[in-house]
């Protein structure tokens, strides 16, 4: 456990921004001591709370070690009240390895930190607390808290807390009391948050980078589907690289207690017949759940490309073959397989730019990287509405309602062009039937919410929620398509390791 206060307001997470003197510290060259020589100048490091602070009551944590390292303190007016619950423990359990100031007994922290503060005054044995030779020379803040400080001071000598005992019953009265307040202040868990052990967070595995279409509408759920599970918390966990293999990986080696999922897209079904040494099994080692949404993708060029329509793409790419490098999120990824497709059927040749996810290859086309890519409905708004990319067709056979200006690949110029796009949840093979039909329960609520649906369509995304049964035979007969069309298109089989 660290002993000086920086280390202390680090735990209890207020700022300490750096300052010559102590707004509470009499000056050095105005105070005195009570021998009348010029006392040495304060060490005390200045724990002002930052502006996000300032609204509420939060202690000044070094005031607040005073207070427990000396009960005269209680006589001045002190931040106290405003310590936190949090902030008690923290105190406390540092509080408990003290040991006695060279000249009083009186209790101080660990001197292997309070060394290193003391080593410019020239004393190994410093403490960040004053012995009682100094204790004269220190000036407690006025604050509005004050009042409530005399308060509790008050108080607590009339239960005999403050007393002319010892300073070690003292202390530990003082400590004792600050023990029970803290365990008794620590919240109890609502009885939502039982989803399936107790105060256990939910951890949704990402395969992808922040920023892509998969990131994005996970973290757009969380919130509700936290509340749906009555989960302690649902943490997002992206986990990018190797077309997402990476994060498929780990999800199938999770303790499979419905605490770890996995949110993936179309790419599930593209992998088993692009790797051969994959490190899971796609159909026994997953349990899908639901479907959250589908969604067509957006073939789109940076805006110094000379082509406006699909068409003239098409034509670039047939008398420039290899010239034109295509934004691309790793092997076996959708983007990957959506763009494979597209070259295949159009018989054209484009060169591909890997990146760690989706977000990166849009980073990389907005910023004229490479010159074109496809690209998520939710992760590409900004950039159309921006006018860094201009999208020229769409990936579904029929135009998005979103996009209502926006063709179709199959009619711009590739007949029979009709590859969505999907994402969906799966849990690790083992949990239980209850758990699977209460986590589809949960999303199903999400994605049937109004403003849910309305985000959604208004972006191009439909919210699909499918049972477990419907959604698993999908799945497995996505892998069988996919595992097929790789090898008629004739792509390299690949090795991870």
């Amino acid at each position: 456990m660290p002993a000086t206060a920086a280390a202390l307001a680090r735990r209890a997470r207020i700022a300490m921004p750096t300052c010559t003197r102590p707004a509470w510290s009499a000056s050095p060259s105005t105070a005195t001591t009570a021998s009348g020589s010029a006392p040495r100048p304060s060490t005390m490091i200045c724990l002002r709370p930052a502006a996000r602070h300032e609204q509420a009551p939060v202690v000044q944590v070094a005031e607040a070690a005073l207070i427990l390292g000396c009960e005269s303190a209680f006589g001045h007016r002190n931040d106290f009240t405003g310590l936190q619950t949090g902030e008690v423990r923290v105190l406390v359990v540092s509080l408990l390895k003290t040991e006695s100031c060279r000249n009083t007994r009186r209790p101080v922290l660990d001197q292997r930190g309070a060394s290193r503060i003391g080593a410019a005054r020239g004393s190994a044995r410093a403490s960040i607390f004053p012995c009682r030779r100094n204790w004269s020379r220190l000036q407690p803040a006025r604050s509005k808290y004050g009042r409530a400080s005399r308060y509790l001071a008050a108080r607590l000598r009339r239960r005999g807390a403050i007393t002319n005992q010892s300073e070690g019953e003292t202390m530990l009265r003082i400590v004792t009391a600050l023990l029970f307040t803290s365990i008794v202040s620590l919240p109890v868990p609502s009885a939502a948050a039982q989803y399936p052990i107790p105060n256990k967070p939910v951890r949704i595995i990402v395969p992808f980078s922040p920023g892509g279409g998969t990131d994005i509408l996970t973290r757009m759920i969380q919130p509700k589907l936290e509340k749906e599970l009555g989960a302690a918390a649902v943490v997002i966990d992206n986990r990018t690289g190797a077309g997402g293999t990476i994060g498929v990986s780990l999800a199938a080696e999770a303790e499979p207690d419905g605490h770890t999922l996995l949110v993936t897209s179309a790419s599930f079904s593209f992998q088993p017949g692009l790797y051969k040494d994959l490190p899971y099994d796609a159909v026994k080692d997953f349990r899908p759940i639901s479907m959250l949404i589908t969604q067509p993708l957006i073939l789109g060029v940076h805006t110094s490309m000379p082509v406006k329509t699909l068409k003239d793409l098409l034509a670039l790419a047939r008398n420039r073959p290899g010239e034109i490098y295509y934004g691309n999120a790793g092997v076996g990824s959708n983007l990957y397989m959506t763009t494979e497709l597209f070259k295949y059927m159009a018989r054209i040749n484009m060169k591909a730019v890997q990146y760690r996810g989706g977000g990166p290859v849009l980073i990389a086309l907005a910023g004229g990287e490479v010159h074109a890519a496809f690209m998520g409905m939710l992760s590409s708004k900004h950039l159309r509405e921006s006018g860094k990319v201009r999208a020229l067709a769409v990936t579904t056979k029929e135009r998005s309602p979103a996009l209502p200006d926006v063709p179709s690949i199959h009619e711009a110029g590739v007949p029979g062009y009709d590859k969505p796009a999907w994402t969906g949840m799966l849990a690790p093979a083992g949990v239980r039937d209850d758990i699977i039909n209460k986590v589809y329960a949960a999303v199903a609520k999400v994605l049937k919410d109004p403003t849910t649906v309305v985000r959604l369509a208004a972006d191009g995304v439909i919210a699909t929620a499918t049972s477990p049964k419907e959604f698993t035979r999908f799945v497995h007969a996505e892998i069988r398509e996919w595992t097929d069309m790789s090898r008629k298109m004739k792509l390299p089989v690949l090795k991870l390791k």
